[in-house]
């Protein structure tokens, strides 16, 4: 057997750092108050709740975490409401917390660490608060601080948005590198660099003296590649460039830059300025500029949020456990109390395919097909976020005839839904166990 998410009773964030997240029970102390006994045996902390699960279960079942040394650092380009909230771990039952060490803009100097705890309102299941707490590097000492709940919208943009004010204070200027890659300028979105223009411009210029007065070809040097994702098959476009001495020209130093990212081109550009190198760095940015302008003004297609990116999203959700059932449950038999909690949570409204009615006194809760969630042109249901609706109704392609209904939900029609569904004095054990998995899974329906 092995135990998993261990509620370690601990009083600082950073304790959390050393402690580990999945243990193997030996056989020798099997049973939940023998395994209790171990854990704290092995870390000489009291482990106030954990799951046991068989040794082979596939821990990839589970909500990821980020649990490596280096993953306490937010950097440039990283999205620090998004890592704080997916990294966020419990500590104790309605607690979780989580903290990150946020770099300056130039990725040379931690500045703060930034701390989330999320407590659970009582009696309220979809309601939670949420506690920003910045200290100093050490972790020692608070020097901000600010509580809030949220229901019934984004909590990744509420987050953000506190987030921003009061680290653009502590900075004293908008702290936009922590909010992720789109923050960035163009270049930094698109494009992948190994090196700055003017260490490139350095070795460029170094070559040309190298091989003045023989006729040799100067060397091409790559200037960038295409930044892709983990999807990408085949090479990875890029820019070559190289430096030419043209004496016979106005411009006897050019830089011959050949793209391969679509649309390909072959252009030479003269390099401006007295100084070389500083010179052929200017032609560089320029050239780089150009090309991630280009590549922004591209569009793209929306990308399926959760559990669309997994080869079958069905076993993944078969997977984890909920209650006595799994996840799968979400998707179908109780996909109006999935949907219903997603209202509540995220503020989405509500829809609802259903059976055709055979009499006038057919209720629509005795029809539903599914129940799922809509903002603007995008779909939510228990596997995540789309806007493909031939793949999210595509389960339900034979029912999608013209006689079906799509009905557009109240908030006081759901719970009377519900409270005719769920069995008596089971009501808040429900709206916990979804609440639960929702939060698990936060970045997969919060958009």
């Amino acid at each position: 057997m092995k135990a998993i998410n261990i509620l370690w009773d601990v009083k600082f964030p950073h304790d959390l750092e050393t402690l580990p997240r999945i243990v193997y029970i030996p056989s020798d102390a099997e049973g939940e108050d023998a395994a209790a006994n171990y854990l704290s045996r092995l870390t000489g902390l009291r482990a106030m709740g954990f799951q046991l699960v068989p040794a082979e279960t596939d821990a990839s079942a589970y909500p990821k975490r980020d649990d490596t040394p280096s993953s306490r650092a937010v950097l440039r380009g990283d999205n620090l409401p998004f890592w704080l909230f997916n990294s966020l771990q419990p500590t104790r039952p309605g607690h979780r917390l989580s903290s990150k060490l946020v770099f300056d803009e130039n990725n040379e100097k931690p500045r703060f660490f930034v701390q989330l705890n999320e407590d659970e309102v009582p009696g309220d299941p979809f309601q939670s608060i949420y506690t920003l707490t910045y200290w100093d590097v050490k972790g020692w000492m608070p020097i901000a601080g600010h509580t809030g709940t949220i229901k019934g919208t984004s909590i990744l943009n509420a987050l953000r948005s506190d987030l921003r004010k009061t680290l653009g204070h502590l900075f004293g200027k908008d702290p936009y590198w922590l909010f992720g890659k789109s923050e960035l300028t163009p270049v930094e979105q698109y494009l992948y660099t190994t090196e700055t223009t003017v260490e490139l411009a350095h070795r460029m210029v170094d070559e040309l003296e190298a091989n003045a007065g023989q006729s040799k070809e100067t060397s091409l040097f790559t200037l960038a590649t295409l930044l892709v994702d983990g999807s990408h098959k085949g090479a990875v476009p890029d820019v070559r460039v190289r430096l030419l001495d043209r004496s016979n020209s106005d411009y006897p130093l050019s830089v011959e830059v050949i793209c391969d990212i679509e649309p390909s081109f072959i252009d030479i550009r003269p390099v401006v300025g007295s100084c070389e190198v500083y010179g052929t760095a200017s032609t560089l940015d320029e050239v780089l500029t150009q090309i991630a302008t280009m590549l922004s003004q591209r569009s793209t297609p929306f990308r399926p949020i959760g559990f669309w990116g997994n080869t079958d999203a069905y076993e993944r959700l078969s997977e984890i456990p909920v209650g006595a059932n799994n996840a799968l449950t979400f998707l179908f038999d109780e996909s109006l109390l999935f949907a219903y909690a997603l209202h509540k949570m995220l503020g989405y409204e509500v829809e609802c395919l259903c059976e055709p009615s055979e009499s006038a006194d057919d209720p629509w809760y005795c029809r539903i097909i599914h129940a799922y969630c809509v903002k603007d042109d995008l779909l939510i249901d228990a596997r995540g976020v789309t806007k493909d609706r031939s793949a999210f109704f595509a389960l339900w392609k034979g029912q999608m005839v013209p006689m079906r209904e799509t009905i557009v939900l109240s908030h006081n029609a759901i719970e009377g839904a519900l409270d005719r569904c769920i069995p008596r004095g089971r009501e808040q054990a429900w709206y916990r166990s979804v609440a639960d998995f929702i939060r698990g899974l936060c970045c997969y329906y919060d958009i």
